[in-house]
C-alpha cells in the first residue's frame, strides 16, 4: 500500500518504468517517484475496514517521551497492531500535526505539551471565531444584527459606497454584491436608516468638515462705492442662508443695481480657495444637506442679509430703447439689503418705487429676450428636503418674483458679456448653439415644452464670446453666484484684476481651469440629480397609498415616459397602449424601492409590456 496525492492506494503491477495502483476513484499507471511507501500489505482492495481502537493520544504521546519511533511502531503502539487500515489511521494522527510530527519514511515523534496546549487553545479560537461567524451570518441573513455586530458589517458599507466589489460576508449570506444590494442589507438590518444617503460617498463627495480650507484674511481696506442710502432687496427661497445677489435701482439717474457678494473682497485668482473652487465646482444642494465649493465661513461672512454694511460687487446697468440693458460700469461697493423670499416679496415690495422701476424694466427686457428667439421652459420644479426622518416635497411655483429675480441675473450676465466681448477680454462666457432641428419656440402644452427642453443642446464655458440661444442674448457671462458656481467666482477674480488695472491670464490658463471646473460640476449635478430620485422614491414609500396626475410627454414604440407634476418626476415604463401624448391618468403607486432607483406605478387603460 502506497500513498498517492494523499490518499492509500494499492500498488497492484510493477513495471520497468511504472506501476499500476487501485485507488477509491479508479485504475492508475503512475511512476515510482509519484507514490510514497505505507505499508506492505497484503491489502486487495480499498476502502480499508475500520481501524481498531486508538490509544488515548496525550497518553500515548507521554509514553513516546522525547523518543522517535519508526512509523510502524508507532502504529503498533497506537493501535496494537501494524495492519494496512491501522497504517492509515496512524497516518491520519500524524498529518493531525497535534501531539505527532513527522513522516512515514522519517519515524515519528511526540510533540512537547506546550505546543500542544498552544496549538488545541488555537485550534479552540479556530473553532470559537468559526462558531462566532456562523450565528453572525445567521443574523445578518435574518435581518437581526445587533450593535455590536456593526463593525463587522463595515465591509457591506463599503460595497453599498462604492468603495468596494466585494464583501465575504454578503458572499457566504449569498446576497448578490451589488451597491443596491448592499444598501438594502444594511437598511434590512438596520445598520443604516432608509434616510441614509449613499450617493455622496458613490461620487467621493466630502462633507463640509471633511474638507480641510485655507485660511481666510480680513477683508482689507478698499476703496468702495457707498450705496447704503439705497434701499436693495436680496430675495431668495425662504429656507435658503446664503443669499448671494440683490436688486437695486437709482431712480435719479434711471439705473439698474445687481449687487452681487463680492467674493473677490477676500479672495484672488491666484488664491487657493480658489484653486480648491476649481476642484469642486460649485455647491451640491442635496435634500439632506449642503456641500459648499467656498468655505461655509466664508459664506457667512460675504452674504448679502439684512442688518448689516456688506461688500458687494455692483453693476451699474442702463435701461435701452429697445429694453435692452447695458453695462455702464462695475465696481467694488456698499450695500444695505433686506431680505426677502419668493413667495411674499410681491406684496412686500409693491409700495416700494424704486422695486417698481426694476420690474418694468426687467419686464421689457425679458421681451427684447423673446424678440431673441429666447425660449422660456415653464415645467413642475420642487424642492425636496429632508426633515428628521420624513421627507417634504415642495412645489416650486414660477410666480413673478421669480421670474423678475431670474431676469435681472440674465441682465446683468448679458451686459457683462456684451462689455467684456467689446473690450477683448478674456473671461468665462457661457454659450449655447442653437438646436439641430426645428422646433416650436412657442409650445405651450407639457408635452411641446418637454420636447422643447429635450431639444436644446448643452451650453459650454469656453474663454471667448459666443451665442447664448436659450436665453436670447449675444454673449452672457454668469457673474451674480460666485458663492455657489466656479464659473462665478472666475469672472469676479477677473473682474477684480480689472479693476486694478493687473493684466488678465492668458486664454488657455482660464480655459484649463474651467474644464476642471466643469467636469467637477457635472459629477455634483449627477450626483444631485441621483440623490433626488432617491429621496423622491422614498417619500414615496413614505405615502404607499399615493395617487396622482401623470401626463404622458414622451413616446417611442412600446417606451412611455410620463411626468408627475406632483413630484417633477420622469417616469418611464414600457407598455401597450393607444395613449397619445398630453394624456393626463390619475397613476397608482404600486411599489417604490429607493436603493435600487425602482418604483411602478398601475396606470389605467394600459398594461405592461414586460
Amino acid at each position: 500500500m502506497v500513498i498517492y496525492h494523499g490518499k492509500p492506494a494499492v500498488v497492484t503491477e510493477t513495471g520497468k518504468d511504472k506501476i499500476t495502483i487501485s485507488t477509491a476513484q479508479g485504475v492508475k499507471s503512475v511512476r515510482p517517484k509519484d507514490v510514497e511507501f505505507l505499508h506492505r500489505g497484503p491489502v486487495r482492495s480499498l476502502p480499508l475496514p475500520e481501524p481498531s481502537c486508538c490509544a488515548d493520544q496525550a497518553e500515548l504521546a507521554e509514553l513516546m517521551g522525547g523518543e522517535t519511533l519508526p512509523f510502524s511502531e508507532f502504529t503498533q503502539l497506537a493501535f496494537g497492531s501494524d495492519t494496512p487500515a491501522n497504517a492509515v489511521a496512524a497516518l491520519a494522527l500524524l498529518e493531525e500535526a497535534l501531539y505527532f510530527s513527522g513522516s512515514i519514511s522519517a519515524g515519528v515523534t511526540a510533540n512537547p505539551a506546550e505546543f500542544v496546549a498552544e496549538k488545541q487553545a488555537k485550534l479552540r479560537e479556530k473553532t470559537d471565531a468559526a462558531a462566532a461567524r456562523a450565528q453572525l451570518l445567521e443574523r445578518v441573513a435574518r435581518g437581526e444584527a445587533l450593535p455590536e455586530d456593526f463593525p463587522a458589517l463595515r465591509e457591506v458599507e463599503q460595497v453599498a459606497e462604492s468603495r468596494s466589489a466585494n464583501s465575504s460576508l454578503m458572499k457566504d449570506i449569498q446576497w448578490g454584491r451589488t451597491p443596491e444590494n448592499a444598501h438594502k442589507l444594511l437598511i434590512f438590518n438596520k445598520v443604516w436608516p432608509e434616510t441614509h444617503n449613499p450617493f455622496p460617498a458613490r461620487f467621493e463627495l466630502l462633507s463640509d468638515s471633511e474638507i480641510v480650507r485655507p485660511a481666510l484674511p480680513e477683508l482689507p481696506p478698499a476703496e468702495r462705492v457707498d450705496y447704503t442710502h439705497l434701499e436693495s432687496a436680496a430675495i431668495d427661497d425662504a429656507f435658503s442662508n446664503d443669499p448671494d445677489d440683490a436688486i437695486g435701482y437709482d431712480l435719479e439717474k434711471d439705473l439698474l443695481l445687481v449687487h452681487v457678494a463680492d467674493v473677490s473682497a477676500l479672495l484672488d485668482w491666484e488664491s487657493e480657495a480658489v484653486a480648491q473652487a476649481v476642484t469642486l465646482g460649485c455647491n451640491s444642494y442635496l435634500p439632506d444637506g449642503v456641500s459648499h465649493m467656498l468655505a461655509p465661513e466664508l459664506t457667512g461672512r460675504l452674504a448679502l442679509l439684512a442688518g448689516a454694511k456688506v461688500p458687494a460687487m455692483t453693476f451699474v446697468l442702463k435701461p435701452e430703447a429697445d429694453g435692452n440693458l447695458s453695462l455702464v460700469q462695475f465696481h467694488h461697493s456698499f450695500i444695505r439689503v433686506d431680505n426677502y423670499n419668493y413667495e411674499t416679496a410681491h406684496e412686500e415690495l409693491l409700495d416700494k418705487p424704486y422695486f417698481r422701476r426694476a420690474e418694468e424694466v426687467l419686464d421689457r427686457f425679458r421681451l427684447f429676450r423673446k424678440e431673441h428667439n429666447a425660449l422660456f421652459i415653464d415645467l413642475p420644479e420642487v424642492k425636496i428636503r429632508l426633515a428628521g426622518e420624513t421627507v417634504e416635497i415642495l412645489p416650486v411655483t414660477l410666480n413673478p418674483m421669480r421670474q423678475t429675480v431670474a431676469n435681472a441675473m440674465i441682465a446683468c450676465g448679458a451686459a457683462l458679456g456684451n462689455y467684456a466681448a467689446a473690450q477683448g477680454w478674456t473671461m468665462p462666457y457661457s454659450s449655447q448653439q442653437p438646436p439641430e432641428e426645428a422646433i416650436d419656440a412657442d409650445a405651450t402644452t407639457i408635452p411641446g415644452i418637454f420636447a422643447l427642453r429635450r431639444s436644446c443642446r448643452p451650453g459650454v464655458v469656453t474663454g471667448d464670446p459666443r451665442i447664448h440661444y436659450g436665453l436670447g442674448v449675444a454673449a452672457y457671462i454668469r457673474c451674480t453666484s460666485p458663492l455657489r458656481r466656479c464659473e462665478d467666482l472666475l469672472a469676479h477674480c477677473l473682474l477684480d484684476r480689472v479693476l486694478r488695472g493687473e493684466d488678465l491670464p492668458l486664454g488657455s490658463v482660464l480655459e484649463e481651469r474651467l474644464a476642471v471646473a466643469a467636469d467637477a460640476s457635472a459629477m455634483r449635478r449627477k450626483l444631485e440629480r441621483r440623490s433626488n430620485e432617491y429621496y423622491t422614491l422614498l417619500y414615496l414609500k413614505q405615502h404607499p397609498e399615493w395617487e396622482g396626475a401623470m401626463i404622458l410627454v414622451d413616446r417611442q414604440d412600446d417606451r412611455f415616459t410620463f411626468l408627475i407634476p406632483e413630484l417633477a418626476y420622469e417616469y418611464k415604463c414600457r407598455l401597450r397602449s393607444r395613449m397619445t401624448l398630453g394624456t393626463e391618468v390619475s397613476g397608482r403607486l404600486q411599489c417604490a424601492d429607493p436603493p435600487s432607483l425602482s418604483v411602478h406605478f398601475a396606470i389605467p387603460g394600459a398594461q405592461s409590456s414586460r
